[in-house]
């Protein structure tokens, strides 16, 4: 309640009660009720007459273990190789010095070939990235049916990263998608979007979020966002911040920032940074730089550290 947690006891019991927010949900829940014609009139009339807490209960008790809704399932389509499975786990869990060498000489081991996709992607073999060998590698894993392998082909061309073929991408991308890729429905939605095809993209961020996707949390918040929903966006961001992913975390700070609650918008500046350090956001660090200078110092209650200021402007890499 009010962005807090409550718990029920005989001192908290009058403040759940008294709740207009919680009030005005409940009273949404009753107002969908009389249009199912599944519930009946005793069990509204019986919800009417309970306060707050004792309602809120009996519909959460109706709705998740009564009146059981499909759940959303997805068949997912992944073909172990058990012989190059067990290759590649040796070399995984036995091989030291020479372990990027031992992958390499698997030569068409879909796994090894898909980590050392990733390896050159992340320029972790030669100390530069190098596009075009991890296409290379991936584009083995991917014929033989590697889910990350296949979308990675399309992320690769999309962004620019080895040269475009569309026939070549969509092949791809719609196989990742039926290997059952939470990264290809969410690619895909971006491509609807960029044609403009709102409720498609929706539809495949809204997948991709059911299989755990943290990105198309964002995504969903961010179409939200450009329709000036921004109750609804920052719905989706919390989500996505809760998963510890960087720039979320920055954005829910900046919705506290702009409504005036500086200290809530700090805590998550502050939380942004604790991110694995290739995924910060950037902002974030800016953000706390503005803090540690007076400005800063006038909204929370922090000491005025320009050191610390000028340390957060230079990580952030963003120009005055």
């Amino acid at each position: 309640l009010e962005d807090k947690i409550i718990i029920k006891n005989a001192n908290t019991l009058n403040e759940i009660n008294s709740n207009d927010k919680l009030k005005s949900v409940i009273l949404e829940l009753i107002h969908i009720s009389k249009k199912d014609k599944n519930i009946n009139k005793e069990f509204i009339n019986k919800i009417n007459k309970m306060n707050n807490y004792e309602s809120f209960i009996e519909l959460l008790n109706y709705s998740i273990l009564k009146n059981i809704q499909p759940v959303y399932t997805q068949d997912i389509n992944i073909k172990i190789n058990k012989e190059e499975l067990n290759d590649y786990l040796k070399v995984k869990l036995y091989y030291g010095q020479s372990y990027i060498n031992s992958l390499i000489n698997l030569k068409d081991n879909m796994y090894a070939c898909a980590e050392l996709g990733s390896l050159e992607f992340d320029g972790l073999i030669s100390g530069k990235k190098d596009y075009k060998k991890s296409y290379e590698y991936y584009l083995v894993a991917a014929n033989k049916n590697h889910p990350k392998a296949c979308w990675m082909i399309a992320y690769l061309m999309l962004n620019n990263r080895v040269k475009m073929d569309k026939n070549i991408m969509l092949k791809y991308l719609n196989k990742s998608i039926k290997l059952g890729s939470a990264a290809g429905y969410n690619t895909l939605g971006l491509i609807y979007k960029k044609e403009g095809k709102i409720d498609l993209a929706k539809k495949n961020f809204m997948i991709a979020s059911e299989l755990g996707y943290v990105y198309a949390f964002n995504n969903l918040g961010k179409m939200y966002e450009e329709e000036g929903n921004i109750e609804e966006s920052i719905k989706y961001y919390k989500i996505s911040a809760d998963m510890k992913e960087s720039w979320a975390i920055n954005k829910v700070g900046e919705y506290y920032r702009k409504n005036n609650d500086f200290k809530t918008a700090f805590i998550y500046y502050n939380e942004a940074i604790k991110c694995p350090i290739n995924e910060v956001c950037k902002y974030a660090y800016y953000n706390l730089a503005k803090y540690y200078y007076e400005n800063g110092n006038k909204c929370v209650n922090i000491d005025i550290d320009k050191d610390k200021a000028n340390k957060y402007y230079l990580l952030s890499g963003i120009k005055k």
